[in-house]
């Protein structure tokens, strides 16, 4: 199993509207990609350590076929291509192993 993790800070300028529906076209967007996805958590950063990001998303996946699969969707790309230049003033993404035990 393979989880990509994603965290993003926002512009200064994200007002709370598009930070909404960023969210709920991610929740949509786990729905419609179903068994691509084994996991997946999303949601505003708790803020509970300086220097934390404003949001994060874990993905948990069989393998890296459904890696590519879901990244690469259209919709997935669709999503990124609309909200990062809106949100995103800085996006950090990295794969690693899950123990499946």
């Amino acid at each position: 199993m393979i989880a990509h993790i994603v965290t993003m800070k926002f512009k200064h300028a994200a007002d709370e509207a598009t930070v909404l529906a960023f969210h709920n076209a991610l929740s949509d967007m786990r729905e419609r990609l179903g068994p691509v996805i084994e996991s997946y958590v999303h949601g505003p950063g708790l803020a509970l350590r300086d220097g934390a990001v404003d949001y994060g998303i874990v993905s948990i996946v069989r393998d890296e076929t459904n890696l590519h699969r879901y990244l690469d969707d259209e919709g997935h790309q669709a999503l990124t291509a609309k909200f990062a230049p809106l949100l995103f003033e800085n996006r950090q993404a990295v794969q690693v192993a899950v123990d499946s035990d």
